[in-house]
């Protein structure tokens, strides 16, 4: 389990087709999601299987090192996804 008291910094672009682990907020909590996921055809999938998993991550950050989070600009991440598939 991580420090809740990690720092976060502001980086806007969650990188495409690379193993993130990624913030979630739900129930009002911010919590990592237990399983990487990557960026793909302006979907987010599970890293392992390919599955696409329905989530709206506010930070990301490389899956398996112990960096600090970067927050997702939601529209400018749209704009990735959507220039990816397109």
């Amino acid at each position: 389990m991580r420090a809740q008291n990690e720092s976060r910094t502001t980086v806007l672009y969650p990188p495409i087709g690379v193993p993130l682990e990624i913030a979630v907020i739900e129930g009002g909590n911010v919590h990592a999601l237990a399983f990487p996921v990557v960026l793909q055809d302006g979907e987010w999938r599970d890293a392992s299987f390919g599955r696409r998993v329905q989530v709206q991550p506010t930070h990301w950050r490389h899956w398996g090192l112990l960096g600090t989070w970067s927050t997702v600009d939601a529209a400018v991440a749209r704009q990735r996804m959507w220039t990816s598939i397109h």
